[in-house]
């Protein structure tokens, strides 16, 4: 349990809260499992459509009316899917398992495709995968390549799956935790720097079905 402490200006132990997510490194190859629970892989992952201004937050839309996040003109005015899973990276040395640790992890619909695709042919309920950065491919932008196992080591006994899967639950509870913000209108205009409703650009949201029946 935490205590009150008492501590000057120069102090060094209060620190900025920082997520710590997956990053590839360049030359690197990472043999990786992906964590569900309760016998069911649809748990694997979490994921919300967003946009990004300065910060990531939830596009407002619907598949009938679009709002001022999708309406106003900025570069991120298209939302993009944000994506969060835990892994479990395994530390193999001379081609043995001596340990692993366990990583949230969080990417775009661009990687969600590829794991898509992976599953599609070795389901990740399975089998593990290996992750290396593209070639040519700088690990700021995290282009990464992603090929499957024959197995997935960390469900090969039911005492180690049942750990890992426990280990694994605070993991998905930070990545929710760092899910885009679930700002009001209100709050996406502040942070688009939209000051009045009288601009263009500062409309309320657009109800397509009725633009539609008033063109009909």
């Amino acid at each position: 349990m935490s205590e009150i402490m008492s501590f000057g200006a120069d102090s060094e132990d209060v620190k900025s809260y920082k997520f710590n997510g997956f990053k590839a490194k360049e030359g690197e190859d990472y043999r990786i499992g992906i964590i569900y629970w309760d016998d069911n892989p649809k748990t694997m992952f979490r994921g919300v459509q967003a946009h990004y201004f300065d910060k990531y937050f939830i596009c407002k839309s619907t598949p009938d009316k679009r709002a001022i996040c999708c309406t106003h003109s900025y570069d991120k005015n298209r939302p993009r899917w944000r994506v969060g899973c835990v892994i479990i990276i395994y530390i193999i040395e001379d081609e043995k398992l001596k340990g692993y640790k366990l990583m949230p992890w969080m990417f775009s619909d661009s990687m969600f495709q590829k794991i898509r695709k992976a599953n599609k042919g070795f389901p990740l309920s399975k089998h593990d995968v290996t992750l290396s950065l593209a070639a040519n491919t700088k690990e700021e932008y995290q282009t990464i390549d992603i090929h499957s196992c024959p197995e997935s080591f960390w469900q090969l006994k039911a005492e180690l799956k049942e750990k890992v899967q426990e280990e694994a639950k605070p993991l998905m509870d930070e990545i929710i935790r760092n899910m885009p913000a679930d700002l009001s209108i209100d709050e996406i205009k502040e942070v688009l720097g939209i000051e009045s409703a009288g601009t263009a650009d500062a409309a309320e949201n657009i109800n397509l079905g009725d633009i539609m029946s008033e063109a009909l």
